[in-house]
């Protein structure tokens, strides 16, 4: 129970420190982090089944069309662990912002949820008049 309990606590150190890190890099580097808008293009959702027959999460498989704030289009793939709620929503066609290292866009997309909704719509602009 201890050494779960550890483990939890020592995961969410490591997740505040990546954010924070991220937050860092993405204020005083900003050309290195991209935004844009991802669209679904093709999605494969797991069985929401584990061995036991039970599961709160579902990994997507996703490949988004992105349409970048600055710069040329591209294709990327990437698998996202989503809420069995949230998974059921994920449709061909839907869309969001996204972020990626812009020295190798493809292989570093991630999808973008802590943004503003005053950001989210810059992003929006931006990336239509791209």
């Amino acid at each position: 129970m201890v050494l779960a309990l550890a483990a939890l606590s020592w995961v969410s150190v490591l997740r505040r420190s990546f954010a924070r890190a991220q937050r860092h890099l993405s204020v005083r580097l900003p050309g290195v982090i991209g935004h844009g808008v991802g669209i679904v293009r093709e999605l494969d959702v797991e069985s929401p089944f584990d061995e036991n027959g039970v599961s709160d999460t579902v990994t997507a498989h996703l490949t988004l069309r992105v349409n970048p704030t600055q710069g040329p289009a591209f294709t990327a793939v990437l698998d996202a662990v989503y809420a069995l709620a949230d998974a059921e929503k994920l449709t061909v066609g839907s869309h969001g912002p996204v972020r990626y290292l812009r020295s190798d866009p493809e292989n570093t997309v991630g999808i973008e949820t802590r943004l503003p909704e005053l950001t989210v719509q810059q992003i929006y602009r931006a990336a239509a008049m791209n």
